[in-house]
């Protein structure tokens, strides 16, 4: 996708709700990263996503900061 894109990774934010699989994932790439934490969880896992979101309404008011 980013080859498609044309452009760099660190252009993207990915969203998504499974620390493992969306956030490690997209970070591996080197794209910037939103946890979507709908349940309000702890997270003890060693990946940290560059922010952290219990709704999608909340997205827009970090995205500017990203």
């Amino acid at each position: 996708m980013l080859q498609k894109a044309g452009t760099a990774a660190d252009v993207f934010i990915h969203v998504g709700d499974s620390l493992t699989n969306d956030v490690a994932g997209a970070q591996a790439v080197g794209m910037r990263t939103v946890w979507l934490n709908r349940d309000g969880g702890k997270n003890t896992s060693k990946i940290q996503p560059d922010a952290e979101i219990t709704s999608l309404h909340d997205l827009l008011p970090i995205l500017d900061p990203l």
